[in-house]
């Protein structure tokens, strides 16, 4: 039995004392160890985001810690650490108990937009400086780096030995972030060894650029590429079993339960395919098995721009650029959908407002990071919905004057009866809960 095999039988293992430990939509579900939130979307591999806890009826602030530069990467948590990247092209290890930094990793020559990972006692982190880095989680020292070629925006998955990210930012999306817009769109998706970071396979190009990240279950990833493919490829080899074309290009990342997988698409100014020429965009469930279509929704927005949540029986999707009103700027909006059916339950609205993470859910909420869009939106901030009817439960709303310092651009985690985030203007937060509701 070589090395990946072992892990394998070990993932197994973990997973079959562990499936407590996430919401019941995927048989078996993959999980991470029970006491961290490792991955980008959440402690499964199947980037659901549903966290198993009553949640935040209130708050109480804990500690703030103040880090150097933008945060538009969700925190991660591991053992007594929360891991954070920003755009001060640093990584930072926080102590979850006190907020105080116990390391900074200073070695990136780019910022980073994709969630770390951590396995094994590494940090994996993704780079705008075309590199994947594999940091130690106890010193902060390097253990390797690998140019990739291209810019990378996706938030890298591990699982049995191998790191799995998309490589590539098409123009449109990445002319937000990096004043080079001459970056060459071609992309796909490779699986390193987590050792090494040598290719075990590759695919590329990948129908475009790749900036959505992959989810896992069963050995099979379901990934998407910036021109609006997404694929189910067998984990182990890189074989495709199926594609699906949706009608726009997607910059979120796919979320899968036992028989569906969730995505939304985007409108965008960078488009290569003649047919998307319709003005709505979509929100799809397709077969887990075949990628034939479920059901899709349409929406007067232009932007899915985060990964659906997903419980037991509905899915949360973040929609921006609601223009009905004919504004500058388009509102932002909370949707929750019914799994089976695509039928609405309900919709929050935001105006001048973007939620360009996912949202987070847990037995009674929906929590969301929204941040303005426009000098004269309103502030930005940590948001509590109702899961019943999306009412506002508590926000956590940050007045800063500045445009740039605009809110929250990250996805929160619960964890230890804490609720972690941080915001577009470098800060970790950390808060306990309450027993009252606070508006």
């Amino acid at each position: 039995m070589n090395r990946r095999q072992v892990l394998g039988a070990l993932s197994a293992s973990i997973t079959a004392s562990l499936a407590g430990c996430s919401v019941n939509v995927v048989e078996n579900p993959q999980t991470v160890e029970a006491s961290d939130y490792s991955h980008f979307a959440g402690r499964d591999l199947q980037s659901t985001n549903y966290t198993d806890s009553d949640g935040f009826q209130g708050y109480n602030v804990e500690w703030v810690s103040e880090l150097s530069g933008d945060v538009w990467a969700d925190p991660i948590v591991a053992n007594d650490s929360i891991f954070v990247a920003t755009y001060n092209n640093k990584v930072y290890s926080v102590d979850i108990e006190t907020g105080s930094v116990e390391w900074t990793f200073s070695g990136l020559d780019g910022k980073v937009d994709g969630t770390p990972a951590y396995h094994d006692g590494t940090i994996y982190i993704t780079s705008f400086d075309n590199n994947v880095y594999a940091i130690d989680s106890n010193t902060g020292e390097l253990n390797w780096s690998r140019n990739m070629g291209l810019t990378i925006r996706s938030s890298p998955k591990v699982s049995n030995g191998l790191i799995y990210l998309g490589i590539g930012c098409s123009r449109g999306p990445c002319n937000y972030y990096s004043p080079d817009a001459n970056r060459p769109k071609t992309g796909g998706i490779f699986a390193l060894d987590t050792e090494t970071g040598d290719t075990e396979w590759s695919i590329s190009p990948l129908g475009d650029t790749v900036i959505a990240s992959s989810a896992i279950d069963n050995g099979t990833l379901y990934t998407a590429s910036s021109v609006g493919d997404v694929y189910a490829i067998d984990a182990s080899s890189g074989n495709i079993s199926w594609s699906v074309d949706s009608e726009w290009s997607i910059m979120s990342s796919p979320a899968i339960t036992q028989d569906k997988v969730f995505f939304g698409d985007s409108i965008t100014a960078d488009v290569s395919k003649d047919k998307h020429r319709q003005e709505d965009m979509y929100v799809y469930a397709v077969d887990r098995e075949t990628g034939e279509q479920v059901w899709r929704q349409s929406f007067d927005g232009h932007l899915v721009a985060a990964s659906p949540a997903v419980d037991n029986k509905n899915v949360y999707v973040a929609i921006n650029g609601i223009t009905d009103n004919n504004q500058e700027f388009g509102d932002a909006m909370v949707v929750s959908f019914e799994q089976e059916t695509g039928n609405i339950n309900w919709e929050s609205r935001f105006p001048l407002s973007r939620i360009s993470s996912s949202t987070l859910v847990d037995r009674n909420r929906v929590y969301a990071g929204k941040h303005r869009y426009g000098s004269s939106a309103p502030n930005g901030g940590l948001i509590a919905l109702g899961k019943q009817g999306g009412n506002t439960h508590w926000k956590r709303l940050f007045e800063k004057d500045d445009f740039n310092r605009r809110g929250v651009g990250t996805s929160p985690c619960i964890i230890r009866d804490k609720i972690i985030f941080t915001t577009t203007f470098g800060e970790l937060h950390c808060y306990s809960s309450t027993p009252s509701a606070l508006i």
